[in-house]
């Protein structure tokens, strides 16, 4: 008898939970959950973070490295086309191809023409300085204003008024010499080149030998009345050409959405089109370079539809946003819309380099700074980078935007393409 109650007391005790065991396990298995669901959030938040990278151009000679703000999406799969704002067309650009049509029926008119043959822009024979070595060379230099010798018709009616600029401002008026190697030498203290440079001292032999380098002229006209709806017939007249183009007014055609990304097959991801950055700061000697005039490097995106515009934001607010800030370009108070379309379709601009006296080709267009202006008239200029973004390094001057707008006037803000203006190597572009 006594021993079976002890058996059943023993029995009942080990029956009896430890609830002190059970809460410190409960505690921990929590702990520890807690712990795995916090890492996982984080992982998930860093693969959502688009980065910003500063990228650097490498320098040639005498070139000093560039700071280069390029924001780029790095998603693998292709990114959705948030529409874009819809707009007016700015206007019709030639050379381009026939039936572009537009919504616009007041369009600005620009184009590119080539002066190798004729010159349509006044010009000025003088000893210039040059940027680099600070040699005294004689130049031609290509003066913005009305030209000459060059008609704009629509439907054959001529338009009364055409200004134009250089893709560049001058031409050096001397044959750059160099050693086979491509290497030249020059003594600061004699003013003697190794081997010597062939010189033109007068205007007529300058233009006679350094045809290949007469800039193409860019050109601004506008017509005075509205156009009517339908078919136009855009011709140009010059001394020894005749080209003509057709173009369409449909005040309701608005195109769809433009893709504005390139698939990059290294990385395979998509990112915004970019500039060709292969070169940076070239100031060579002889190379087309100006302190009036802006350099605006063109972009290579292959998108026949769209065009490319200009804006100088004036604070970090209006960066991205063009309704203030969008430039355009005026001669004798009139103001035309500034905008040209891909490198492939405008041209491939040709320049000096110090190492070589071959012509290279260059995506860049110069722009007259003091032609400049906002749409209200006022004139345009860019402010201090650093305002804008902060950057390490102490060579960014100044800071302007290039955006995309489709030929009938769609303004895609979320793909603006931000540039700095580099005071590096005495440049300004």
């Amino acid at each position: 008898m006594q021993n079976t109650v002890g058996k059943t007391f023993r029995a009942s005790e080990k029956r009896t939970p430890n609830y002190w065991k059970l809460s410190t396990f409960l505690l921990l298995y929590l702990l520890l959950f807690f712990l795995i669901t916090k890492a996982n959030v984080h992982e998930d938040s860093k693969k959502n973070i688009t980065p910003i990278t500063i990228s650097y151009v490498t320098p040639t000679k005498n070139q000093t490295p560039i700071a280069t703000y390029s924001p780029r999406p790095t998603p693998t799969a292709p990114i959705a086309q948030v529409a874009p704002t819809r707009g007016k067309s700015y206007g019709i650009f030639y050379p381009f191809s026939d039936g572009v049509t537009i919504n616009n029926s007041l369009p600005t008119i620009i184009g590119k023409i080539s002066q190798e043959d004729n010159l349509y822009l006044e010009t000025v024979f003088r000893i210039e300085e040059s940027p680099i070595y600070a040699e005294d060379d004689y130049h031609v230099r290509f003066i913005p204003g009305e030209i000459f010798g060059f008609k704009v018709k629509i439907d054959g009616i001529e338009i009364d008024k055409v200004f134009g600029t250089p893709q560049y401002p001058t031409i050096i008026c001397k044959n750059i010499n160099s050693y086979p190697g491509g290497v030249s030498y020059y003594d600061s203290k004699t003013g003697i080149k190794t081997p010597p440079d062939d010189f033109f001292n007068s205007e007529e032999e300058c233009l006679a030998n350094k045809k290949s380098e007469i800039p193409p002229l860019l050109f601004f006209t506008k017509v005075t009345s509205p156009l009517s709806e339908g078919k136009h017939v855009l011709t140009l007249e010059g001394k020894s050409n005749f080209k003509t183009m057709s173009f369409n007014i449909d005040s309701r055609y608005h195109l769809s959405s433009q893709s504005i990304f390139i698939f990059d097959k290294n990385s395979e991801s998509y990112y915004y089109s970019d500039y060709d950055l292969l070169h940076g700061d070239n100031c060579g000697e002889g190379y087309y370079y100006d302190s009036n005039y802006l350099k605006v490097p063109i972009p290579l995106f292959d998108n026949p539809n769209l065009y490319y515009g200009i804006s100088f934001p004036l604070s970090k607010e209006e960066t991205g946003n063009i309704s203030k800030r969008r430039v355009q370009i005026s001669f004798e108070n009139e103001r035309f819309d500034l905008f040209f379309p891909q490198a492939s379709i405008y041209y491939e601009g040709k320049s000096f380099m110090d190492t070589s006296d071959m012509l290279n080709p260059l995506h860049e267009l110069f722009l007259p700074k003091d032609h400049l202006v906002f749409t209200d008239g006022s004139k345009a200029a860019y402010i201090d980078a650093y305002s804008i973004i902060p950057l390490d390094g102490s060579y960014a001057k100044g800071y302007f935007e290039v955006y995309p707008v489709d030929i009938t006037g769609g303004y895609y803000g979320n793909s603006v393409i931000p540039r700095i203006v580099s005071g590096s190597s005495g440049c300004d572009g």
